[in-house]
Formats: C-alpha cells, structure tokens, sequence
C-alpha cells in the first residue's frame, strides 16, 4: 500500500512528459525545426493565446509577441520541455484564411512554400495584429 503513494505521482509524472513528447512530434517540431527562435525579441506582447498548429489544439498555451519583423511564440512552463519557442517572419506567411470553427471565427495562417504547417489561432487574437502583418508583409 505504500509504494501506491509513490508510484501514482511517478506514474503520472511519466506519463504528462511522454504526451508532452508526442504531442510535440505530432504538430511543433516541424515548425521549430524550419523557425527557431533567436533571442528574445521587443515588441507587443499579447500575453497567453490559444494555437492550433495543423490539428492539433493548443489552448492559452503560448505568449505570442510581434513587431516589425515577425511574431515570435513561447510555450508556457508547463510544455515547455519539448516545444522550443518560435520566431515567424513576416514573409513566411504565404495565406491567410479565414475560417469558422463551431461559430468561432479563427484565422488559418499557411506558413512557408511548400507548405511547412498551418496554424490557426483566434480571429480576436489575428486582428490585434493585422496591422502591423499588412504593412511588414506587403514591404516584401
């Protein structure tokens, strides 16, 4: 009965990493592999937003930043482990598409040519920097 008390945090622990793991090779690798982050960068911090990189759903998962050159996402603590942080440039957004989920507006971002991943994120979240993506994207 004693080593239950040990072996079910342990237990739960390995398997909250191996899903982390998996999780991360299904959807994030590909696109840390193709835009790692550099340095942290300045600019507008919109603080947690929820992703979905191809199909897979990440909810207030990530701190999104932009400025001038691109948009740069960081994992929360807790995932962390396996989801390296991010950087977009601006460019490599090829389309924008808007989409509804459930009556939710979101906005499907195609990223690279060829195509490198799909991710989609909130309509609300996408026009707080809309702006800023027009005029930067259309300097190209």
């Amino acid at each position: 009965m004693d080593n239950l008390f040990f072996i079910i945090p342990v237990s739960l622990v390995f398997t909250f990493v191996f899903v982390l793991f998996v999780l991360s090779r299904i959807a994030w690798a590909k696109l840390a592999a193709a835009y790692p982050a550099g340095e942290h960068i300045g600019g507008t911090r919109l603080g947690l937003i929820s992703l979905a990189v191809n199909f897979l759903n990440y909810n207030n998962a990530f701190i999104l930043i932009y400025n001038e050159e691109g948009m740069h996402l960081r994992p929360i603590f807790l995932i962390r482990l396996f989801h390296k942080p991010v950087f977009i440039p601006w460019k490599e957004i090829k389309v924008v598409n808007d989409k509804r989920v459930h009556f939710f507006p979101y906005v499907e971002l195609v990223l690279g040519s060829p195509v490198v991943v799909k991710l989609g994120m909130r309509k609300k979240t996408f026009t707080r920097m809309e702006n800023t993506f027009n005029y930067y994207a259309n300097k190209r």
